[in-house]
């Protein structure tokens, strides 16, 4: 990070922040400039020199893990064909990751990267969770893992932490979790962390659970991913927490919150190929669950969760207003495809239940349903409708997938054209367009009998609020603009560095993402970004005409179409110049001047 300042004579320049772009390579020198020509050799001597909104560009070959990065806004990448692979080791306790996001760090895109081992995670947030002493609460958040390789790791391949908010993983392969303790050694672990999106990721050979939100995770969108081979279960939304973890206003303990899993593949589990625990508004959409439940449970579980508060309080919440529409569940062994237990006399699900247009089997015998609430009952698909009132238009049949391609459908596929339309997505697990056909298809894919006519319209973008700043002091200014597509907007590609910030005086500034009107992808976005003010607050000195401009290469659709650098609009400060009051001097009394105060002032003798 460079800071141009006045020199000599000449009238200072405001102090302005420019990006810089630093080089690592094996063979590099941590004395060297950091350049292309003149790398530097280690991921800490990076991390203690960078500034925020910096680039590091990490040439091919092994680097050593275990760096903290501390600055907001860094893209940490690969340098362009190349493959860097940062590895610690995970036997060494002093070495707990490859990489870590530090506590202030929001906005860090780690992209291209192989990240190896660590004694717990090869990828971990932090949190000011647990400082204590009114430490307001927050965590490293805005974080994009995109196109990276994690695997290897000593527990968790990925931590999320209590209030580390819109962590995005995506196109990422994840495995080998729990090389030293495969006991609790998710894929993916989120404790507390809001709208965390996880898409389009491989996720396979897990110790435990692929991947799961927790410890009252809102907002949180998981999507577009093949989760294979796991030793617990597939994907879950909720699971089990600790109280010291949930947000205080989650009197009920609820462990999800408003979360959505769809347009998943999900195979060969040990235990569910989705669970839900103590969620609250789940939503199960069009995913495809084959061989799963195969050591316990059921191909959908619904649990209550368990938190201990006390001695003499244990907490239970059941799973509420649950939505599970499109899915395929398929097992391979005498366990139900559905189930909703029953814990200490505690329900796993209340209020509503929406559920419907769903494709059951199960290999070499009738699927069953169990229900441990009001007396038990396990039974067909038949029995399970008239015990709760729907799953009318389900269906129960091999679903015929694709042998070499198992998440997709074939042309005999029972399930083709017997979905149910759902608002929020219109695309499948390849980013296909729904329906294909007359209606939507059962599952993750939306079978196509010829391949759909290339996507190369780029996306739009226009201003849409962008009001006149006329009051100093605050700290920050937000506008929001539109983007549009003619499929879908690729909504991971929101990120600290979509736009630029032009006005008086050499302003220059990239704006922070805020807020998001939607999760996941759409064809239309409303995104609000937030300006930090010139000096720490907004005042006179800053009035003029600024201007937006979206970045090349910022902004894409989910066919990777991008919208060109754009002049999205302008906004103005008009803040009212302060005068101070004015004040009058004291009166002043007269004095009279002896005539020897001006005996040797020529003018006068004149």
């Amino acid at each position: 990070m460079l800071t141009r300042i006045g020199i000599g004579n000449v009238e200072p320049l405001e102090p302005r922040t420019l990006l810089s772009t630093y080089y690592l390579s094996p063979t590099g020198s941590d004395a060297a400039a950091g350049t292309l020509a003149a790398p530097w050799r280690t991921l800490a001597a990076a991390a203690a020199r960078v500034g925020s909104g910096d680039e590091v560009v990490l040439r091919g070959g092994a680097y050593a893990g275990g760096a903290t990065f501390n600055d907001p806004n860094l893209l940490i990448r690969a340098y362009a064909g190349e493959r860097p692979v940062v590895a610690s080791p995970i036997d060494d306790p002093n070495v707990g990751w490859a990489i870590r996001v530090g506590v202030d760090a929001s906005g860090v895109t780690l992209r291209g990267l192989e990240l190896v081992g660590g004694y717990y995670y090869c990828v971990k947030t932090e949190t000011t969770w647990g400082w204590g002493g009114g430490t307001p609460l927050y965590g490293s958040s805005h974080l994009l893992i995109d196109a990276c390789v994690l695997h290897g790791s000593g527990r968790d391949c990925v931590k999320v932490v209590p209030g580390a908010h819109h962590v995005t993983i995506r196109g990422c392969e994840i495995y080998d979790s729990g090389l030293r303790d495969p006991s609790n050694a998710e894929g993916i672990d989120n404790v507390n962390g809001d709208a965390m999106a996880v898409q389009e990721c491989y996720i396979h050979d897990i110790a435990t659970n692929g991947v799961y939100a927790k410890g009252g995770a809102a907002d949180c969108l998981i999507e577009r991913n093949r989760v294979v081979r796991t030793g617990g279960i597939g994907i879950a939304l909720g699971f089990y927490t600790d109280a010291e973890f949930f947000d205080a206003d989650n009197a009920a303990f609820y462990e999800s919150i408003d979360s959505v899993v769809r347009n998943n593949y999900v195979a060969a589990c040990n235990y569910a190929g989705i669970g839900l625990y103590a969620a609250l508004r789940p939503r199960v959409y069009n995913n495809t669950l084959v061989d799963v439940a195969n050591g316990g449970q059921s191909g959908i579980t619904l649990a209550p969760g368990t938190v201990w508060v006390s001695d003499v309080f244990t907490a239970y919440a059941p799973n509420r207003d649950v939505q599970v529409y499109n899915n395929v569940v398929a097992v391979d062994t005498a366990a139900p495809v559905f189930r909703v237990r029953v814990v200490d006399g505690h329900s796993g699900l209340e209020g509503t239940i929406g559920i419907d247009n769903n494709l059951y089997h199960r290999a070499g015998g009738a699927a069953s349903f169990r229900d441990d609430r009001a007396g038990g009952f396990t039974g067909s698909l038949a029995a399970w409708r008239a015990r709760i009132g729907g799953d009318g238009a389900s269906l129960e049949a091999a679903p015929l997938l694709d042998a070499a391609k198992p998440f997709r459908q074939t042309a005999a596929s029972p399930g083709r054209d017997k979905g149910r339309a759902l608002a929020g997505f219109a695309g499948d697990v390849e980013k296909q367009a729904r329906p294909q056909g007359p209606a939507w298809d059962i599952g993750a894919d939306e079978f196509v009998d010829a391949a759909p006519p290339p996507d190369t319209a780029a996306p739009t973008v226009e201003l849409v609020s962008a009001p006149v700043l006329r009051s100093g002091g605050g700290t920050s200014y937000k506008f929001s603009v539109r983007y549009a597509d003619d499929r879908e907007l690729d909504a991971a590609t929101f990120d600290n560095r979509d736009v630029l910030v032009t006005g008086p005086g050499g302003f220059e500034q990239l704006a922070t993402l805020f807020r998001v009107d939607a999760p996941g992808d759409g064809p239309t976005r409303t995104v609000t970004y937030r300006l930090a003010a010139r000096g720490g607050a907004w005042d006179a000195s800053d009035n003029g005409v600024y201007t937006i401009v979206l970045r090349k290469l910022a902004v894409a659709d989910t066919s990777g179409n991008t919208i060109p650098r754009t002049v999205v609009g302008t906004f103005s400060l008009r803040i009212p110049v302060t005068t101070a009051a004015f004040v009058a001097p004291p009166p002043v009394t007269p004095q009279p001047v002896a005539a020897s105060a001006f005996e040797h002032d020529s003018v006068l003798d004149r």
